[in-house]
């Protein structure tokens, strides 16, 4: 799949070529697709379920649709760091589902999340290295 790097850039805008780049590894799709295709929220959908971090090339506007950025959490809890920002801050269903598979994606999330006693609890219990990424009125507790 990375060897789309090395295609032309009519390929990059290529339905049929970036989806099966996409079946195969979602990151490289993303990263070489154009503007266009990355604005697409078929192409995105595809590329998150194979690679949840290809996230990070989709446009701002793919990147806050929530069942998007729930596949590509669900493929890889770090996408959590490269979702939109408004859907990051607002949206705790999402944060946990990251948070369930990997506390340590805490780093990732809004102070106001890592502020919160049950978060931190739910982190702790199933790592306690999470600890490190809270405020320390949580700590202290």
């Amino acid at each position: 799949p990375w060897a789309i790097q090395y295609a032309s850039e009519g390929l990059w805008d290529d339905n049929d070529t970036m989806a099966c780049v996409a079946k195969t590894d979602g990151l490289p799709a993303l990263k070489y697709a154009s503007r266009r295709l990355r604005a697409s929220e078929w192409l995105v959908r595809l590329a998150v379920q194979t690679n949840g971090l290809a996230i990070k090339f989709a446009c701002r506007e793919v990147r806050a649709n929530y069942e998007i950025a729930l596949l590509a959490v669900r493929n890889n809890p770090y996408a959590v760091r490269y979702l939109a920002h408004e859907l990051r801050r607002t949206n705790r269903e999402l944060l946990r589902t990251a948070l369930d598979r990997y506390p340590t994606a805490l780093r990732w999330m809004p102070r106001g999340f890592r502020l919160d006693r049950e978060i931190a609890l739910q982190a702790v219990r199933a790592n306690g290295e999470a600890i490190k990424y809270f405020g320390s009125r949580i700590k202290s507790d």
